[in-house]
């Protein structure tokens, strides 16, 4: 198993964690919340790079992903997380490596990002869609797939979205500010994992239109007044991954 897919599936994990997502039949699709008929697309990236969102595979969510039998839904949205990737030295003292890279299976990356994601943006589709008209799309992003054209998403950017910018952020894509939440929460997550034990404080940035707000806060009942808790228990295999 290739790092890149051990990531993915511990961010997988953790957003049907936080959303009570489930896997569903839906073509590409990550997750799903069967409840709100909302489909969910999950991305993590480290703080240092900027998120690349596929257009060619956000079509394909749009277009038809969204709407298979027999989980039909009906709304995108998309849960990118945020995440450190330390520098220590290396094992062999020749200079420096990232935390990630000196992981030698899978329970090891899964403690590592356990201990070092502090940050996730939840994104109503239709945002990606006014960053896309905004600010455009770039090719020659993935070193192997250089052809795929991607929407890049600064870290920096993201974070404009807060309670006294949103409504400056909105106008600049074009979107009325009085149909849109913007809103900043807090989520514990106890992650177990062998015996390991780590307890995660997310921030979590909600960015949604009034009626799936509504929505999915009734579906994922969440706290008004006090940060929600949830308990993730992970499993991986022993063998180390090449």
């Amino acid at each position: 198993m290739e790092l890149r897919d051990v990531v993915g599936e511990f961010f997988e994990k953790l957003a049907a964690k936080i959303l009570k997502g489930r896997p569903v039949n839906n073509g590409t699709l990550d997750l799903g919340i069967c409840k709100a008929l909302v489909g969910v697309e999950v991305k993590g990236n480290n703080n240092s790079n900027r998120f690349r969102i596929s257009v060619q595979q956000f079509q394909d969510h749009l277009k038809s992903n969204l709407y298979l039998f027999p989980d039909m839904l009906e709304e995108l949205l998309y849960c990118l997380f945020c995440y450190q990737n330390p520098r220590k030295p290396a094992e062999n003292g020749d200079g420096l490596q990232t935390a990630l890279s000196s992981c030698k299976d899978p329970g090891q990356v899964f403690a590592v990002l356990a201990q070092n994601t502090d940050m996730v943006f939840l994104l109503d589709y239709r945002i990606i869609v006014a960053i896309k008209e905004l600010l455009g799309t770039m090719t020659g992003q993935f070193l192997c797939e250089r052809e795929i054209e991607v929407v890049p998403i600064g870290k920096n950017y993201l974070k404009g979205f807060t309670a006294t910018g949103a409504k400056e952020r909105l106008l600049s894509l074009n979107l009325n500010p009085e149909e849109w939440i913007v809103r900043e929460r807090f989520m514990h997550v106890c992650i177990c994992l062998d015996h390991f034990k780590h307890k995660l404080k997310l921030r979590i940035v909600e960015v949604f239109p009034q009626e799936l707000m509504l929505l999915l806060d009734k579906v994922l009942k969440v706290p008004l007044t006090r940060p929600s808790r949830r308990t993730l228990v992970l499993k991986t295999e022993s063998e180390p991954y090449t």
